[in-house]
């Protein structure tokens, strides 16, 4: 079964999460049972009642579209198409994502820059970062995302982590911890290059239609203890 912990408190259980998103967000912790082990999943809430499902939906359930700009290598684009095909493929309930030509029909933009440009491009970007992302939010739904990943101090491996961690983020996942040193959610630099098995459920329980944004914590306890 899963158990479901809504804690402000997230920082006294050694999770980390990304002050700059937004410094007065709360976090949830669902500590979820997968073949025999305990694994701290994160969402966001932003008050003690209220569960907050958020998923970058712009209109309704239409699919999600996404722009590249900047320098991206071709091993750059292949990965990420390669990504946007697993996210349609495992993650049931996802309502779809495609690459557009223009960045103004995107609601999900990613730049492949000189770090040194990334704060151009994200305004709470944080120095030092090779990859950052930041959304933005109408009433409990993120309706649009950036992403920037550093192009100049990485190597073609650095930059699949972190399109993969930054878009889960940018997705609705915005949370690190340090649990288990294979999710790509992992608190702790790494070149890991696939989702784990947790990082998959996860995005499945957060696209899940029985989550619904604006239930009660104790709603949202019931639908994840039935999980």
């Amino acid at each position: 079964s899963i158990q479901v912990i809504f804690d402000p408190a997230v920082r006294q259980a050694g999770i980390g999460y990304a002050d700059a998103v937004d410094k007065h967000r709360y976090y949830v912790l669902i500590l979820a049972g997968l073949a025999g082990l305990g694994y701290f999943l994160q969402g966001t809430v932003r008050d003690s009642i209220t569960y907050r499902q958020l998923v970058i939906r712009p209109t309704g359930e239409e699919e999600i579209t996404l722009w590249v700009g900047g320098a991206p290598t071709r091993e750059d684009l292949n990965a990420l198409d390669a990504f946007l095909l697993e996210l349609e493929e495992k993650v049931s309930d996802f309502p779809g994502i495609r690459r557009v030509r223009l960045d103004t029909q995107a609601a999900v933009r990613v730049w492949y820059v000189p770090q040194y440009m990334m704060k151009f491009y994200l305004t709470e970007y944080v120095e030092g970062n090779w990859g950052f992302f930041q959304y933005d939010l109408t009433g409990q739904r993120i309706t649009s995302a950036r992403v920037a990943i550093a192009s100049d101090v990485t190597e073609p491996e650095d930059r699949i982590h972190l399109l993969k961690e930054e878009l889960v983020g940018a997705l609705g996942l915005p949370g690190d911890h340090l649990v288990y040193r294979d999710s790509i959610l992992y608190d702790r630099w790494t070149q890991t290059q696939e989702l784990s098995e947790v990082d998959w459920r996860m995005l499945n329980l957060l696209y899940s239609p029985s989550l619904r944004s604006g239930m009660t914590e104790q709603e949202a306890k019931a639908v994840l203890d039935s999980q």
